[in-house]
């Protein structure tokens, strides 16, 4: 059997998909990653159909589309990134590139509006996979619109989804969420764990991660000097030589955090889903400082169930950091909200029921 996992042009939207990926090919299927050329990287050898514009010539097109807008945060902008420009750059590639694998199933990350329409026009099944919290209602409603009118223009009828992949813990969920969809598939979400991981300072550490999304030196600078000058030894990911040199700050580049995090003893970051879920995971205390997309509302969450603090200036980031470490309110809840996320269902026992509620065999 085939599956093709379709994804938006940024690693904070490819990476969630791999745990599903990497069971199925386990199990003997064919897998394979439609997105742009630059993700190739991310994939460590996976196989990729290149299709589409990668996401700086995607939010340069979307800044002339909109005068001016910045699509790395909601409104607008993000609509016409993810439902517009996107679509309409990448969409004939993307279909050439299905068309040639053949697939038996997609799989499309929450934000990627290429694969649906794929499906729509191969006649094929298709499941969401979730790698955000729920989007505020007016946002969901306006990419939704937008995703309509492409299928629309395109004479193509929309297929409804066989299935929803959550890993979203319970416990960054909000009381103003949507209730929970009836086809959700709940599953543990996992922690990225290619590449090797540099040589660590001994003694306890502590991780200034802006993950992959951010690119600012000068709030990791901030970050990680408020960190160190509260007596803490911080190791940084981003590459060598990039900030200025400091006795207790080493940059080590981009690490998994599978390997990582076992060393440290709480994180500090943007708030990007990826890093807030594999924190939980590892049970540590963060310190967040949001910057764009989705981090304000991840920080929101992650205040709200006791498991860090959120700031709006570097400096206060080491001060924080004190705070989580010695009240044991934030670490029992992170512990706490480690062990419920193992508990949550693995790829392999989720992948058998989207095969079933796709109408494929779970056999290869």
């Amino acid at each position: 059997m085939r599956i093709l996992f379709s994804a938006v042009p940024a690693p904070g939207h490819l990476l969630p998909l791999l745990p599903l990926a990497d069971a199925a090919a386990e199990a003997g299927h064919e897998v394979a990653f439609l997105t742009a050329a630059d993700m190739a990287g991310y994939l460590e050898g996976r196989t990729l159909l290149p299709a589409g514009p990668g996401v700086d010539e995607l939010l340069i097109e979307v800044e002339r589309r909109t005068s001016g807008g910045d699509a790395r945060h909601p409104g607008a902008a993000a609509v016409e990134n993810f439902a517009g420009a996107r679509i309409d750059l990448g969409y004939p590639e993307a279909l050439d590139r299905a068309h040639g694998f053949a697939p038996n199933l997609l799989v499309c990350e929450e934000f990627d509006f290429v694969g649906p329409l794929v499906a729509a026009a191969l006649e094929l099944p298709w499941a969401a996979h979730a790698i955000a919290a729920p989007v505020p209602g007016e946002l969901s409603a306006a990419l939704q619109a937008r995703a309509r009118a492409q299928h629309t223009t395109r004479d193509l009828r929309p297929r409804h989804r066989v299935a929803l992949v959550d890993p979203l813990p319970d416990v960054l969920r909000s009381p103003t969420d949507p209730p929970l969809p009836d086809d959700r598939l709940p599953m543990r979400p996992a922690v990225h764990t290619g590449g090797a991981v540099a040589d660590l300072p001994s003694g306890p550490l502590v991780l200034v991660s802006a993950g992959t999304s951010v690119r600012d030196p000068d709030l990791l600078t901030g970050l990680a000097g408020s960190v160190a000058d509260a007596g803490f030894e911080v190791v940084v990911t981003i590459e060598p030589g990039t900030l200025p040199r400091h006795p207790r700050v080493r940059e080590i580049g981009f690490v998994p955090l599978a390997g990582l995090l076992p060393r440290v003893e709480a994180v500090v970051g943007t708030g990007g889903m990826g890093t807030v879920q594999a924190t939980l995971s590892a049970g540590l205390p963060m310190v967040l400082q949001p910057v764009l997309a989705d981090q304000p509302w991840n920080a929101q969450r992650v205040t709200a169930a006791g498991l860090g603090l959120a700031i709006d200036d570097p400096a206060e980031a080491g001060p924080a950091v004190r705070t989580v470490l010695a009240e044991p309110r934030y670490r029992t809840a992170a512990q706490a909200g480690a062990a419920a996320t193992r508990s949550m269902p693995a790829p392999e026992v989720v992948l058998d029921d989207l095969l079933l509620r796709a109408g494929l065999s779970a056999r290869s």
